[in-house]
């Protein structure tokens, strides 16, 4: 069973589990992707830092030559 959550309509509870669930698929769809964007530009700014890391660490090389 599921419950209304107050001020929100878009919202309601499970009330097995707690959980709090949207029932506006493409308001879900669009939280989702926005995630997913989130979670890429944060692997992309990692994979940066180690390419930069492995950058100095070659000229660091070079210089010591």
């Amino acid at each position: 069973m599921k419950l209304k959550v107050e001020g929100y309509p878009d919202l309601v509870r499970d009330i097995h589990t707690n959980a709090v669930i949207n029932i506006n698929e493409s308001k879900a769809d669009r939280a989702r992707a926005r995630a997913q964007a989130a979670r890429q530009q944060s692997e992309d700014i990692e994979e940066m830092k180690q390419d930069l890391h492995e950058l100095k660490a070659l000229l660091q090389q070079l210089l010591d030559r």
